[in-house]
Formats: structure tokens, C-alpha cells, sequence
């Protein structure tokens, strides 16, 4: 970029931040939500907890599943002309499946399949599952200071989880070092 622009130099640092968006995206993203949503969730009731999902899912769900048609038939098209994948393991029914599911993101597995920037809808998607719950949570503990020593509770046990399987945290150094 900067070779065109050497003016975008300066925004080199941001850039190299870029992967922090996803981040932001979802802490904005429950901002919104919590804004928009936390009144639903005064009591835990089937019937809001449904509508909520359906509004997410239908928000989500039909771009994803085109972009996995389309891609299933490229690669159906690629396979029909004698092409070679250079990943086929990558394509396997089962990974197919979960990626309908939304659910692909969910284990420690790190192989990324199918739809790969999906990830993030997985993400999501299990995100919608819990905020009604959360936010049924937040409605009930207004005191900032027990939502904010709530929260941190929440990321240290995220942390904490996230280092018996494995996972390795920008913020924190690679798991199982000392």
C-alpha cells in the first residue's frame, strides 16, 4: 500500500492492528444488542427468547448459506472438470454439516473448512444463543460495580479455560508458558 501512497504510511499501525476489527465488531455488537434487546429480557420467556433468535438467524443465516452453495458448487464444478483441491480434506461432509449447523467454531479444532472466514458467524451464532440469558442477568444485577466485577470474573474465566485447552492469547503470551 504504501509503495503506491507513501502518504499511508502513517496508517501503517492501524493496519497492522486490522485483525482487532472482528474484536471491536463484537464488542459493538453487544452494545447494540444490549440497547436494543435488554428490555426483552426482563423475564426469561420461550416466546422472546425465539423471536430474538429468529431475528438474529434471519440476519446471519441466508448470506452464509449462499456462500456455502456457491462454494459447494464450485467445487462440484472444479471436481466435474478434472480439477485437483489443493486442501480436499478441508471439504468433508461432516465439516459441511457443522457449517450449516453454525456450530464449526465451537471446538478447539483449528482447522478452518468450508466457508473459512465463517468463523466469526459461528462465533456469533453462539453468542445470540447466550445473550438472552446474559441479559436477563445484566436486568437483574443494575449495581455497575457487580456488572463490572461480573465481567471481569467472565474474562478470567475465559482466560483460564482457554489456557486448559490450549489456547494461546495475544494479551497474555502462548498457553502453557511461564
Amino acid at each position: 500500500m504504501t509503495e503506491l501512497v507513501p502518504a499511508f504510511a502513517v496508517l501503517e499501525p492501524i493496519a497492522a492492528a486490522g485483525y482487532l476489527g472482528v474484536d471491536l465488531f463484537f464488542v459493538l455488537s453487544g452494545f447494540i444488542l444490549t440497547y436494543n434487546y435488554l428490555d426483552w429480557f426482563q423475564r426469561l420467556e420461550r416466546r422472546a427468547y425465539l423471536r430474538f433468535l429468529g431475528f438474529r438467524f434471519a440476519r446471519i443465516y441466508p448470506v452464509h448459506l449462499f456462500t456455502i452453495g456457491f462454494l459447494a458448487l464450485l467445487l462440484v464444478l472444479a471436481i466435474a472438470l478434472g480439477e485437483s483441491l489443493s486442501h480436499p480434506e478441508n471439504f468433508s461432509v461432516e465439516d459441511l454439516v457443522r457449517n450449516l449447523l453454525l456450530i464449526h467454531a465451537w471446538t478447539t479444532a483449528t482447522l478452518l473448512n468450508w466457508n473459512y472466514p465463517s468463523w466469526s458467524i459461528s462465533a456469533e451464532w453462539f453468542a445470540y444463543l447466550l445473550f438472552p440469558v446474559v441479559a436477563f442477568v445484566i436486568v437483574r444485577l443494575r449495581s455497575p460495580s457487580v456488572l463490572l466485577v461480573s465481567a471481569f470474573a467472565a474474562v478470567a474465566l475465559q482466560l483460564s479455560l482457554g489456557s486448559a485447552f490450549g489456547f494461546d492469547f495475544p494479551c497474555c503470551g502462548s498457553a502453557g508458558s511461564s
